[in-house]
């Protein structure tokens, strides 16, 4: 069954707000990680709609900064800003017209904090809300894209200075993609930065992906060198004046697979603190082979908008002896063709 799957574009300082035919869509949203989104249109179609307001297709799609978002039966899906425009014509005459979207936190990699931006002692959601706000404030009223302070529970108190560091990582870096005792993150449809602690989601029982609506499957479970049981995280410092911190897992995985050791660097920290929640992070999601699944399956069956990223959700595979098994929600791949037939390619871990 297809969706009612609209595409607009709005110019935030005008208002002018348009929708757009397409003839395909794709999506990609990742759990601490942003979203990205591709649209293809018909170029001869979206001419039409731009000469009725005496323009053209590259005036409206690119002559300044313009939001783009897709609904589904008037619901917000997916929701950004045009990043760029690709238009090809090929030896027969036909366009080619694709577009290419990034959501708000992905913006985020294009801005800095200053030379010397310190932190002592203070949440690291307040930190992420801070590096944003301040982000916003600093070149008034370009600097700003609307983006407001959501809920943002108490988590972990940080110390921490940064250098001319892109905020859109520094944040990743405060988050459970990073650190142990972080925290998940989201930019929402009303523009709110959140914060979850510990962890975002939902265990939604009723979500059972098996062979009654799955299209297909693949399962990963790397091993020996994409195995790692002992972490060095090197911080601030040069020469032999570095801090650093040296962390093993359990025996029981060093006895599992022997010794298996990396390094990893951090130069924008110096509290052994943080350093030690890096490196126990790392562990957790190295120390051991973790099961990967991606699943394949319409986006009415379950529907998309019923689960979300975060969200533990229940899988039954008898090849892989999985029955009921829990799994949480990663990432997610949408593709939406020109009639609203939607597939999803989700990516679940064990938790």
């Amino acid at each position: 069954m297809s969706a009612n799957i609209t595409v607009k574009i709005q110019n935030p300082v005008t208002d002018d707000l348009y929708e757009l035919p397409f003839s395909a869509i794709s999506y990609t949203e990742e759990l601490n990680g942003g979203k990205d989104a591709q649209f293809s249109f018909d170029f001869m179609a979206l001419a039409d709609i731009a000469k009725a307001y005496n323009t053209n297709p590259l005036f409206l799609l690119t002559s300044s900064y313009r939001e783009i978002w897709v609904e589904m039966s008037g619901s917000k899906i997916w929701y950004g800003v045009i990043s760029d425009f690709h238009l090809t014509k090929d030896a027969q005459g036909l366009f080619q017209l694709n577009v290419y979207g990034l959501d708000f936190f992905s913006l985020f990699q294009k801005r800095r904090t200053n030379n010397s931006t310190v932190f002592t002692s203070i949440d690291a959601g307040q930190i992420a809300w801070s590096l944003i706000n301040t982000s916003q404030q600093a070149d008034l009223p370009y600097s700003d894209l609307g983006i407001t302070q959501g809920s943002i529970p108490a988590s972990t108190t940080r110390t921490i200075e940064y250098n001319f560091a892109e905020i859109r990582q520094a944040i990743i870096d405060l988050s459970n993609a990073k650190v142990k005792n972080g925290f998940d993150f989201d930019i929402d449809f009303t523009k709110k930065f959140n914060v979850y602690y510990p962890y975002k989601g939902t265990t939604r029982s009723n979500i059972i992906l098996d062979d009654k609506n799955l299209l297909g499957w693949a399962a990963v479970k790397n091993l020996l060198t994409n195995i790692t049981n002992k972490v060095y995280v090197v911080g601030k410092g040069i020469n032999s004046d570095v801090a650093y911190v040296y962390v093993s897992a359990s025996s029981d995985y060093r006895s599992a697979f022997k010794v298996l050791e990396d390094a990893v660097s951090d130069k924008a920290l110096d509290s052994l603190t943080n350093l030690t929640d890096e490196a126990n992070m790392f562990l957790a999601y190295n120390q051991a082979p973790i099961l990967t699944l991606t699943l394949k399956h319409h986006g009415e069956d379950p529907d998309i908008t019923t689960y979300d990223l975060g969200d533990i959700i229940f899988v039954t595979i008898p090849e892989l002896s999985l029955s009921l098994a829990s799994f949480r929600v990663k990432k997610r791949q949408v593709q939406i063709d020109e009639n609203g037939n939607i597939l999803v390619d989700v990516d679940l871990q064990t938790i």
